[in-house]
């Protein structure tokens, strides 16, 4: 397996409606994961590829990505512009090939999942994707 698989909960055709049933087949889809279970590594890319393409065959005008994440981006699975493939030093391209591929500004919710409760450069990237694509960031993952 791919340690940058893209799990989606539901039909690839369409996005799960956020009735109390769909939201409780979802809640049950991501229990199933535990983090010894999942590969720690983030690829972008192709997870928001994927988003987009299902989210546009959606029939409700309220669209939105869920992107849930443990900020760990990882850096074989997208040609980094410059350096050694450190998100901090392709922060501004990262966030504007995300916000170019949607096309049809679908709301971009970010969950960071990231145990650190400190302010990071990953955390920050999170934040501003959020904002840039008209979502919420929300942390879970930091002790309060």
């Amino acid at each position: 397996q791919d340690s940058a698989d893209v799990h989606s909960y539901g039909s690839d055709a369409r996005p799960v409606e956020a009735t109390p049933s769909g939201k409780a087949g979802a809640a049950s889809f991501l229990n199933r994961f535990r983090a010894e279970d999942v590969a720690s590594v983030t690829c972008f890319e192709k997870a928001f590829k994927k988003a987009f393409e299902i989210a546009e065959r959606a029939y409700s005008i309220l669209r939105r990505v869920v992107f849930l994440s443990d900020s760990n981006f990882t850096t074989h699975c997208v040609d980094w512009p410059r350096g050694n493939g450190h998100l901090g030093e392709n922060r501004e391209f990262v966030l504007n090939t995300i916000t170019r591929m949607n096309t049809d500004r679908i709301a971009v919710d970010c969950v960071d999942l990231a145990s650190n409760p400190e302010e990071s450069v990953q955390r920050r990237f999170l934040m501003d994707l959020a904002e840039m694509n008209n979502g919420q960031y929300t942390s879970v993952g930091a002790s309060q």
